[in-house]
Order: structure tokens, then sequence, then C-alpha cells
């Protein structure tokens, strides 16, 4: 029986073990490395301090802490500070002041916290220093640098730490997942990069509504399409049919952007990788010198690369008693200078036949005349010299009024003719 009793002893003590292992078990949970995380500000080296001493305002002082840790402060001469909270300052302070006033009140404040920094550099709108004050996580400090999660493309940081080691934080993780492992608390002389993620840059010239360069973001290349998108469209002076893509081994490949802008054509869509270039020439400009029964005359620029006589008449735009029938286009020829080549256009045939043969095509310095028909120019003659003339003769037949005395009061000349 004394055998039964020691092992039913055993068994309890196992048991009793057991359990208050297991209850061990619960109020310690298992071990995760986790960051220090101070209670109070500790001043280190830079920080620049304010010391009052209650009753003394000769005592007041704003000092900084030297590299070896250690300020001067008035009577007390050295006091080593570095690795102390602000509370512990003060207490150090008062208790070596007792020796000259008796219960000091002192107070400790950092007035500007400069040995616990951080380095954000890289892509973000404000790099440069920031202070850790308490516990700071790395958000804190994107945020006071500039960073915007609506804006900023950046979605992944790199944090050099003061030992050498480095920390990759995915952003992603953070933003969208609610990973918050990701958001770490920041340490002392932590450097925070942001890497630029621009692949390349690609060009666009001519007539398109902002031309310049455009950053490869987050992509490889950019389609035609996408890049004019991007310059705002071209303009109506841009000469669709003749753009070209350089590439960045100088390479040209010819464009028809009237395909792929109003046919859809994506066989003309081309890829544009870091340093190709996408140039939209302008319109060739042809001038064109014009006189006689225009509403516009004078030198008249004609934006097409085929200026013809109906493009002229368009933009003239002719007047009602202009003869159409027997337009002159005049232009120097090149072999024999001085001896002008003479065009007869009928543009009546080119605006109401369709005959495309008088629809010449203009050359810069053409001179066209425009004639005007004899009905045209008696009405122009009725309309305009007739008054003129009809109102000089009445002022001679009034004059001669005066002089024979057959002017009265009333201006009737006609009445004493009549007489």
């Amino acid at each position: 029986m004394e055998w039964r009793d020691k092992v039913q002893r055993i068994i309890l003590l196992f048991l009793i073990f057991i359990i208050s292992y297991i209850l061990i078990a619960e109020d310690f949970p298992s071990f995760e490395i986790t960051p220090k995380v101070p209670t109070a500000y500790i001043v280190g080296p830079e920080d620049v301090l304010e010391i009052n001493v209650w009753g003394y305002e000769e005592l007041k002082s704003v000092v900084t802490v030297r590299s070896d840790g250690r300020i001067n402060y008035a009577m007390l001469g050295e006091i080593i500070v570095s690795g102390l909270t602000t509370e512990q300052i003060k207490e150090t302070i008062a208790m070596r002041l007792k020796a000259f006033i008796p219960d000091p009140q002192v107070n400790v404040d950092v007035k500007e916290f400069k040995s616990r920094r951080v380095l954000v550099i890289g892509n973000v709108p404000n790099p440069g220093p920031y202070n850790l004050i308490g516990t700071v996580k790395l958000l804190d400090i994107l945020v006071k640098a500039g960073w915007n999660a609506q804006t900023s493309k950046v979605r992944e940081v790199v944090i050099m730490r003061e030992d050498g080691s480095t920390i990759k934080i995915n952003l992603n993780k953070l933003l969208l997942e609610g990973d918050l492992n990701q958001n770490i608390i920041l340490q002392k002389n932590d450097t925070i990069f942001l890497p630029d993620i621009t692949k390349g840059v690609v060009i666009v010239e001519g007539e398109v509504a902002k031309p310049g360069e455009y950053k490869l973001e987050n992509v490889d290349y950019f389609l035609v399409s996408d890049l004019l998108r991007l310059a705002g469209g071209i303009t109506e002076k841009a000469m669709r049919e003749r753009c070209k893509v350089v590439r960045k081994n100088g390479k040209e490949e010819l464009l028809n952007l009237a395909t792929l802008l109003f046919l859809g054509d994506q066989g003309v869509n081309f890829k544009l990788y870091d340093g190709d270039k996408l140039v939209v020439p302008r319109v060739q400009s042809t001038k064109v010198y014009v006189i006689g029964e225009a509403e516009r005359t004078g030198i008249i620029e004609i934006d097409d690369p085929y200026p013809t006589m109906f493009k002229l008449l368009s933009l003239a735009k002719d007047k009602y008693f202009a003869v159409l029938s027997d337009i002159k286009v005049v232009r120097d020829d090149p072999e024999n200078p001085g001896h002008p080549i003479v065009f007869n256009i009928d543009a009546k045939r080119v605006l109401y036949q369709g005959d495309i043969s008088q629809n010449i095509k203009l050359e810069n310095r053409d001179v066209i005349f425009i004639p005007q028909s004899f009905i045209g120019s008696f009405s122009q003659f009725i309309d305009e010299v007739w008054p003129t003339i009809t109102k000089t003769a009445e002022a001679i037949e009034e004059s001669e009024d005066i002089v024979h005395g057959r002017y009265t009061e009333d201006n009737s000349t006609t009445s004493n003719r009549n007489r």
C-alpha cells in the first residue's frame, strides 16, 4: 500500500506541475522582438535646452548639449546630460543647486530637438532631416516630407539603420492590405530612401498642346496614343500625315497620325521607349499676294501642305463683281528671273464644274489678281463716285445763285429760278 501512495503523490505533483506551466504560459505569450519605445525624450548631443529656476531670473539659461554630452550651466559648471530625460536633468540640477539655494524649483525643457533625427532622401517633395519627438512611425515622417498616398507613385521605401542594416517597406501592403507591421517605429539616425521610379524619358516635339519630356513611371513604354493624350493632343496646324518616331539609336519611322486618330489603325500606334522621340511637324505655310476683287487682299498665309486656288478663294473670299473666270496667277520663273509666268485660271470651272485642272497648286510669292467686271465698275462708280460729283455740282450752283442775288433766306434757289 505504501508504494501505491507514493505513486499517487508523484502523479499528483506531476499534474500540479503541468497545470502550473499552462497557467504561466497563458500569462506570458510567445516571445516577439519588439523595439524599445522610450517613455520620455532622452536628451542627446546638439539638443538645445532651456533651464529655469523659479524666483531666480538670472539663472535662466538656454544651452546646447555638446558632442561630449555635457552642458555648462551657471555656477554649477559642467553637467553630463546626454542619455538622460529632462526629468532626470531637472533633478540633477536641483540637487546641486541646494548648496546655494534652499529648495530650488527647477524646470528643463527641450527647446530644439536635434539629437534624434532621421534623414529623408529621394523621390519626395520635401527631403531633408526631421526630428524624432517621442515615438514616431514611418508614415508620420513621410507625410511631413510631403509624400501623398493619392498622387505619389512610390510604393517601396528603404530604411537604412545606423548599424548598417536595411529594411524594405512595401507601402501597398500598408495602405491597401492594412499590414501595420510595415509602419515601423523609426530610430535615431535612420535614413529613409524613396527611390526614383522613373524608367526613362520620352520626348514629344512640334504641334502638340504641351510639347516636352514625359517620364516613364512604373511603365516600360508609352504608346503613341498615350503620349498624345499626355501632351494634350495635336494642334490645328499639325501635319498629321507626315509625323515620325525617332528612336534612341537615330532610326526614324514614318507615322500617319490621321489613320490612327480617325480610323483607329493600331498598326501605327508604335511603342516609345526611353530616349525615343515623337515629332509632329507643322503644316507647310505658303504666302501669296492677292489684289483685286476680294474681301482679303495683300499677303495671305495658307497653312496647308497643298495650297490650291480653291483653298485661297475660301480664305480671300471674292466679292460679288469679281470675274472668277479670268483670274491671273503671276509667278516668277526661277530659270529666267525677271520674266514671270502668267497662268489664266477659270475658277468657275473649279467651283461649279469640279475641273481640277484649273485648281492649280500655289507657291510662295505668287501674285493673284482677281479682276472686276464692267458692271461691277459702273456700280461702284454710281455708289461711291457719283454722290460726290452731285454734291459738288450742287455746291457750285448754290454759289452762283448767291453771286447773282438769287439766294433767299429759306435757301429756295429753285423757287427763285422758277420765278
